[in-house]
């Protein structure tokens, strides 16, 4: 599969969608850390971080391994999402769970696309 033209998921818009998460995760782990919350939720969120950086990574190269990054990707978006949700009164990790959420569904597209 040609990666650079991925059909109705576009490989920019992905990309972009992961850049954004990867900030949303790491601003918002900052965040957590500085209020001193509970750890578990900061811990997922410097997981995702890490994991949508090297998901743009792969999709910037063309790799034909970008499915079972993005596969990985999707996964670990859709949980922070949950974690950071749960975070009552406190704008920045709900939305960090939205830019996850989508992050999740994109990363999700490419994988269905790529089968």
């Amino acid at each position: 599969m040609d990666t650079r033209s991925a059909g109705s998921v576009d490989i920019q818009t992905c990309i972009a969608n992961c850049m954004r998460c990867h900030g949303f995760c790491l601003k918002s782990a900052s965040h957590c850390l500085t209020l001193e919350r509970d750890l578990a939720p900061v811990m997922t969120l410097l997981v995702c971080t890490d994991v949508c950086r090297v998901c743009a990574d792969t999709l910037i190269r063309g790799s034909e391994l970008h499915s079972i990054v993005c596969q990985a990707c999707a996964q670990i978006c859709a949980r922070c999402a949950q974690e950071c949700q749960g975070v009552e009164n406190d704008r920045l990790p709900r939305e960090c769970a939205g830019a996850c959420r989508v992050c999740a569904e994109c990363c999700a597209a490419m994988v269905a696309q790529a089968a």
